[in-house]
């Protein structure tokens, strides 16, 4: 962290990391998340416009605390992002192990909220994905 904001993480994701389909989200906790707004946070949609979004993903047991979240969209959590976690778990449920760094981009200043999320990700047989995952509230396709 930096700032009292997250840079990002990296991690070695084993197969045993990756949680069954329809568990439990580890969200239990009240965890502050640097810039995530206070009050309504609801759309004209119904939907949440932010969501404290995991830099290692829930599903690989990703962390729920400040130094692993950050405030991201719901779109980009639910669209961009999810997909390049998908394509992690595919090769996970192969028993395929998947070296993962997720590093954010803020823009100049002490933004609270990124721009982005950088997601890298190798299984042993070489570059799986190397995206970038904007922050914003448009559906997005990256992996």
């Amino acid at each position: 962290m930096r700032n009292g904001r997250p840079d990002g993480a990296a991690a070695l994701i084993c197969p045993s990391d990756l949680k069954p389909t329809g568990a439990k989200r580890d969200d239990e906790a009240r965890v502050d998340v640097h810039g995530f707004p206070e009050g309504n946070n609801i759309g004209d949609d119904g939907k949440p416009i932010y969501n404290r979004t995991h830099i290692i993903g829930d599903k690989f047991h990703g962390e729920w605390r400040s130094e692993n979240l950050f405030t991201g969209t719901d779109r980009m959590n639910k669209s961009g992002m999810k997909r390049c976690e998908n394509r992690i778990a595919r090769q996970l449920w192969a028993n395929k192990p998947v070296f993962y760094s997720g590093q954010l981009v803020y823009g100049d200043g002490d933004d609270s909220i990124p721009e982005a999320i950088r997601m890298t990700a190798y299984p042993q047989d070489g570059l799986l994905f190397d995206k970038t995952v904007q922050n914003i509230s448009d559906w997005q396709i990256t992996c």
